[in-house]
């Protein structure tokens, strides 16, 4: 049976397609197979990679339509295959067995690259029990990564109940809903992975809400008293005072008298102002009050 004659593909979508392309060098393999089934799906020419080659027609055939389907089918079949070849690095591409069809070229690809089920499974088992959320916010995204992890290990036949799930999620959350799984653990009902995530996404709600799910800021360099107090205005009086030195520690050499205006002595010291006050008749009456 002949299968439909695909679109052309014309040299202003070879064009584009080239503008944005991914080029396999053996590092990103799932996002370059990804890209190469897109854009031969936007060409019409994926059908090359789904069908069987076809038979050629013979020399004297008279189907036109067989004709027609054949040389269509040959025409995609060298273009893809071309594509797909660009789409390889040149030191990765010599190494990659020559193939006269595009599929078997790809298959070819995906036999280097493509890892196997068991390790392939394994990674996403790993990843899936490891995840924990290590704050309040993002909860939802949280929930959906660990389902959808889930669910990629189904094709491997490794996808775990839901309850398995469900507790796999609980033990991924943080301390601040260390409440909320306690009420979960004392109920009889047992929640499915929806209903895990609507009531997670309201403790999530009501934790932002109440403060919980704040993170604890540090104020550095800033003084416990912040109102000021009459205490804490002493301290500093006190502080402030032991810096200034006693005047018993000042060097007399650059002691001046404030009687004689003379400097090496105080004004208790000064013989002249001694003497001036034994004229006045001062000096016995002050020796008297200093006692």
């Amino acid at each position: 049976m002949v299968g439909k004659k695909p679109a052309a593909f014309t040299v202003p979508n070879i064009v584009a397609d080239a503008s944005n392309k991914i080029i396999l060098d053996g590092t990103n393999y799932p996002d370059w197979r990804e890209d190469i089934a897109l854009h031969l799906g936007c060409l019409n020419m994926d059908y090359v990679l789904e069908t069987e080659r076809p038979p050629k027609p013979a020399d004297g055939s008279t189907d036109k339509e067989a004709k027609e389907y054949y040389e269509s089918w040959e025409k995609n079949n060298r273009l893809t295959l071309l594509l797909i070849k660009t789409r390889i690095a040149r030191s990765i591409r010599g190494a990659i067995p020559k193939c006269e069809t595009a599929k078997e070229y790809l298959e070819a690809v995906d036999k280097q690259f493509k890892p196997t089920d068991k390790q392939m499974g394994g990674t996403i088992m790993s990843e899936l029990c490891a995840m924990r959320l290590t704050g309040i916010g993002g909860t939802r995204q949280h929930i959906m990564k660990m389902r959808d992890l889930s669910s990629q290990l189904k094709s491997f036949d490794m996808e775990p109940t839901e309850q398995f799930l469900v507790q796999l999620i609980l033990n991924s959350l943080p301390p601040q809903f260390d409440a909320f799984k306690v009420s979960y653990n004392t109920h009889r009902e047992k929640w499915s992975v929806d209903e895990l995530l609507s009531m997670c996404v309201q403790e999530e709600t009501r934790l932002l809400m109440s403060g919980k799910g704040a993170p604890k800021e540090a104020h550095l360099g800033e003084s416990s008293n912040r109102g000021g107090s009459k205490k804490g205005n002493k301290d500093d009086k006190k502080k402030r005072k032991r810096r200034i030195p006693p005047a018993t520690a000042l060097n007399k050499k650059d002691a001046k008298c404030f009687f004689c205006k003379k400097k090496g002595h105080m004004k208790n010291e000064c013989s002249k102002r001694k003497a001036w006050l034994e004229r006045k008749g001062l000096l016995n009456k002050q020796a008297t009050t200093s006692e």
